[in-house]
């Protein structure tokens, strides 16, 4: 027996799951209602197939299926975000339980302001390969995107869940995410990847790109290390026995999303608070502290675009503790945290500046002294340098030149004066050098026609130099490549400082014991040859050679001076 039943539609799409199911009967007739976000109702046709109790069982049945819990409590306000699902269309999620994971896709997007510049929601579907996939640009209104998600095909076949994962990271952010904006993923999966490697590989990919995932595991087949590999961390894994149980995490994964994309409640320091109310990225907050405390730390909080808050939570410190003026000696009381610091005046330290650490001060302490003498002995002689105490206290001084002079050698000596406070017995040194040179000798101009070559190191006491002819050339009459020009103390050069020109020649014939005088040409290879000379003479130079012997670490061919 048939009875003729109506039923109020308020979606369309309830229509074809009654048709999928066999559920229309006849003589039931189904009008459809003006819902917020639906067009002009109208009547449809009566429909006549089968009895009154599969009709009942169907309704339940669609009606689980069509109207899930439609509004969420929770609000992520005007925070900016690109939202992924991924979504599993393999062969262990029957087609019921694929629509409901739709479904709570839907209800997900109460929770969200959609828009262009606002949240946008991409989706990408897996089984064996990724298929019926949309952008995030492609629907920026809930309800537009609502009937995109109803539009969202069941596949089956295995579950490669890399290859979704591959796919979001480098279609839907590369191509379509939005700069500066926070970048989510929610994965919905009731069992295993065909290839955890590969899963995990690609997941680690998208969280190096600044993604953040969630993974919501469905049944007991979920592996779950698998979801603790994929997820950002372990706070955002998500279980659930069944897909009917998904919207019991409904409010919880909205919120911890929100968290995500705005930065969330910024904390309120104790004998404090913050002004500001909007959490989401770009936003600040500033903190002011309570009558009588200070504020130690940062004033000024930005939501960053990690979602975090730039710096730290400040803190309000008691600053009274400088009323009892505990700081001595004329010291500046400053409040640190709920204590107090002192800033000591010059010459004091200790907690409260109650320690004398000065020093003996210093006036008119001399300065170095250079003198040129042609006698090997000077008298030198300077104004003692003045030590004393700021606060008064006894100085005690000493010297090495207590005469404060004395008759100097050619070289180099420290003065040293120290001075002892018995006090603190603290000390203080006035220390000044003293160099004593015999007087410069003028530098020898190369012959015409050669070269000279004079001892490179020592130059300040003594200098000692020969001369050298061009190839072609002889020195002048009466001159003698074996005599060595010098000049010490006195300033001048022996037997002078006019040297022999090297007059051009046609004789072809050279003495042996002269041909290592001789040069071709002013260039450095030639330069060091007769470095080497001037090296060999002076080794045998009676007189001479304790420029070698005494300085040997000197007296080498590259600290040879040569000129031509």
């Amino acid at each position: 027996m048939y009875e003729s039943t109506s039923l109020l539609v308020y979606d369309w799409s309830i229509v074809k799951k009654f048709q999928e199911f066999n559920c229309i009967l006849k003589g039931t007739l189904l009008y459809s209602a003006t819902v917020p976000d639906s067009r002009t109702s109208e009547t449809l046709q009566v429909f006549q197939k089968h009895s009154i109790m599969r009709f009942i069982h169907c309704f339940f049945t669609v009606i689980s299926l069509c109207f899930p819990y439609q509004v969420s409590s929770v609000d992520c306000g005007s925070a900016t975000a690109d939202i992924v699902f991924i979504l599993d269309s393999s062969g262990s999620v029957s087609e019921p339980d694929f629509i409901r994971a739709k479904n709570f896709f839907k209800t997900m997007v109460n929770g969200f302001n959609i828009g262009s510049d606002k949240v946008r929601m991409g989706s990408v579907t897996f089984s064996t390969v990724v298929h019926d996939t949309f952008e995030f640009n492609e629907f920026t209104s809930r309800y537009s995107l609502k009937n995109r998600i109803d539009r969202i095909p069941y596949d089956s076949g295995g579950t490669n869940t890399h290859l979704a994962l591959k796919y979001a990271l480098e279609t839907s952010f590369r191509y379509y995410g939005r700069s500066g904006v926070a970048k989510i993923v929610i994965v919905i999966t009731d069992g295993k990847s065909n290839d955890k490697t590969k899963t995990l590989e690609e997941s680690r990919r998208l969280r190096s790109s600044g993604a953040i995932i969630f993974s919501v595991g469905v049944g007991d087949g979920v592996d779950r290390d698998e979801l603790l590999g994929m997820a950002s961390k372990s706070a955002y894994v998500f279980d659930v026995s069944t897909f009917s149980a998904l919207q019991n995490i409904r409010e919880r994964l909205t919120k911890t999303t929100c968290e995500v994309i705005s930065c969330g409640d910024p904390g309120t320091p104790q004998n404090g608070y913050f002004v500001g109310r909007d959490f989401s990225k770009g936003k600040s907050v500033s903190y002011v502290c309570n009558q009588d405390y200070r504020l130690q730390g940062t004033s000024t909080r930005i939501c960053q675009g990690d979602t975090t808050w730039s710096g730290s939570l400040p803190h309000c410190i008691f600053a009274n503790a400088c009323r009892s003026s505990p700081c001595k000696n004329g010291a500046t009381c400053i409040n640190v945290d709920s204590r107090y610091r002192c800033e000591c005046n010059p010459g004091y330290s200790g907690f409260d500046c109650e320690t004398d650490i000065q020093p003996p001060l210093v006036k008119q302490c001399p300065g170095n002294k250079r003198m040129t003498s042609s006698e090997r002995f000077v008298n030198i002689t300077w104004k003692a340098p003045e030590f004393y105490d700021r606060f008064g206290h006894n100085v005690l001084t000493s010297s090495n030149y207590p005469r404060h002079g004395s008759s100097f050698f050619w070289g180099d000596y420290t003065v040293r004066y120290n001075a002892l406070k018995p006090f603190n017995g603290l000390r203080t040194n006035c220390t000044f050098n003293i160099a004593v040179r015999p007087r410069p000798c003028p530098d020898l101009k190369p012959p015409k026609n050669g070269a000279v070559a004079c001892n490179g190191w020592m130059k300040e006491f003594t200098r000692l130099c020969i001369v050298f002819c061009r190839k072609g050339t002889r020195l002048s009459d009466g001159y003698d490549f074996r005599t060595k020009y010098v000049c010490g103390g006195s300033g001048n050069w022996l037997p002078t400082e006019n040297l022999p020109i090297c007059k051009a020649t046609r004789a072809r014939h050279v003495d042996i014991d002269e041909i290592q005088n001789y040069f071709p040409r002013c260039q450095p290879v030639f330069k060091d040859e007769m470095k080497e000379r001037y090296i060999a003479v002076l080794r045998n130079a009676i007189g001479f050679r304790s420029l070698c012997d005494d300085y040997s670490d000197h007296c080498k061919p590259e600290n040879v001076d040569v000129d031509c």
